[in-house]
């Protein structure tokens, strides 16, 4: 079932109510976006030089992900590496390592995409709206009764 919701001024537009109704849901970030793709492109290949024109912080975090990948990430029990149509992609697995109905998105699985995949990188926005089921909307209020 598709809601829209308008978190003006982020513009989150459409939002689905699945079987994780609390999770957050976030979108690109066109300004810092940038950033992540010349700071995972130096870690790609190796370097540990931070780029021109990153920020300490976000290369600093861009590090971390890295990091995060290689000492905490097992393929088949946290992704798993899948094709369609000749392009291969990394998708996040669930807690109990399924693919899970809705697509789960992570900073680590952006980097993996991009380390293994060679999708580019994206960074999302740190704004997130959450997503509640379409029947807590039906009710007015609640009243616990004694």
């Amino acid at each position: 079932m598709d809601h829209i919701l308008d978190c003006t001024p982020h513009q989150v537009d459409d939002l689905i109510v699945n079987e994780r109704p609390n999770a957050l849901y976030v979108k690109r970030d066109v300004d810092l976006s940038a950033q992540m793709i010349d700071s995972y492109k130096v870690l790609k290949s190796g370097g540990s030089t931070k780029p021109e024109g990153v920020d300490n912080e976000h290369w600093q975090f861009s590090m971390a992900v890295k990091a995060h990948c290689e000492k905490n990430t097992v393929e088949g029990k946290h992704y798993r590496i899948i094709e369609s149509a000749g392009k291969k992609r990394v998708i996040q697995l669930d807690e109990q390592g399924n693919v899970p109905k809705v697509s789960l998105t992570s900073p680590w699985l952006i980097y993996l995409n991009y380390a293994l995949c060679d999708i580019e990188p994206f960074s999302e926005t740190r704004h997130a709206c959450v997503c509640t089921p379409y029947v807590f909307n039906k009710y007015e209020g609640t009243s616990d009764v004694l």
